[in-house]
């Protein structure tokens, strides 16, 4: 099957005063169509700006410096301003982190959702509205026809995300990218909202890429894992190999940090040592060496590259065959 989305070699940096920050460096992964992938990593791994560089929305001072994007075999790098645009909300839609920012305050939500529908569909205005209220009852906004007259400050932060995906589906797009569209709401409302992700994607068979650092998402949502430390991804597979057998010191950090309900009640959860490094002044080596218990003197000085550990599954850790995982542990 030929992938929907190629990213290939791709690296976006911050030209700042304080030096050149490589938030996303050599960055390469797949994505078939229908297909749900999770991209995971603590805050300032690079996951958003891997994300927001797909659709070249990257925010000055940035710059994607190298790499290629293809999309159903056109490199988006390669387009121009209005034809990108013409990609965007189209053919790949995005679910912000915050609605509140992301929703014009003084729009009601019925205009947010039909220009883009009228933009790309070509529906007059009575034909978009009518979308739009159909779009509205499908995420499970009470009400439609009302609602559709609403500004976003008089929304729930649920009901506000629920827009959100109402207006990343709005011109069936075949992949959407959802950034922590979960972050804002609460655990229940959490639930109810990637359920309802799962569900409308499934059901159009779009691809969604989930960018997330909750690892019990990952586990329950997606097909196959991208773990991203430092700019770059640091293992990738599918959701049981990553679960059941992690080859890269971070992605067992990160699954010994989950709370579990077997834990006794006094013990502490544990931790992942340490800060992230600073990406603008990245230490030789492995970036996250000087958090490791399994570094060896080869990590000081030599950058893992990513290597097959199994079939469809890839670390880039020295020691990754030497490696026991929690559930082994």
């Amino acid at each position: 099957m030929t992938p929907l989305l190629e990213v290939q070699n791709l690296s976006t940096y911050f030209y700042t005063d304080e030096g050149v920050v490589k938030a996303v460096n050599d960055v390469s992964y797949s994505l078939e169509p229908g297909e749900t992938i999770g991209i995971v990593g603590e805050s300032g791994s690079g996951k958003s700006v891997g994300a927001l560089s797909i659709l070249r929305l990257v925010p000055y001072p940035g710059r994607i410096v190298s790499g290629r994007v293809i999309f159903q075999g056109t490199d988006l790098m390669s387009l121009s301003s209005r034809e990108i645009q013409r990609i965007r909300g189209r053919r790949i839609g995005i679910v912000f982190q915050e609605p509140m920012t992301s929703l014009n305050p003084v729009l009601t939500i019925g205009r947010q959702i039909t220009e883009a529908i009228e933009t790309h569909l070509g529906l007059n205005r009575d034909g978009a509205r009518q979308r739009a209220v159909e779009l509205l009852d499908r995420v499970g906004i009470p009400e439609p026809q009302q609602r559709i007259k609403d500004h976003p400050h008089t929304l729930s932060g649920g009901m506000r995300q629920r827009v959100m995906i109402a207006m990343a589906l709005s011109c069936e797009p075949d992949l959407i990218i959802a950034d922590e569209p979960t972050t804002a709401v609460d655990v229940t409302i959490q639930a109810q909202l990637l359920e309802l992700m799962k569900e409308l994607t499934r059901e159009s068979n779009v691809a969604l890429i989930i960018i997330t650092h909750n690892m019990g998402i990952v586990a329950r949502y997606v097909d196959r894992v991208a773990i991203m430390y430092a700019g770059k991804i640091v293992e990738q597979g599918s959701v049981m190999d990553i679960f059941k057998g992690p080859q890269h010191p971070y992605t067992i950090g990160l699954q010994e940090s989950i709370p579990r309900l077997d834990m006794e009640r006094r013990e502490k959860l544990a931790t992942i040592p340490g800060q992230p490094p600073d990406l603008a002044h990245l230490p030789l080596g492995c970036a996250f060496r000087e958090r490791c218990r399994y570094a060896v003197d080869r990590c000081s000085n030599e950058v893992p590259h990513l290597m097959a550990v199994g079939q469809g599954h890839w670390s880039a850790c020295w020691e990754a065959s030497t490696l026991i995982s929690p559930q082994a542990g």
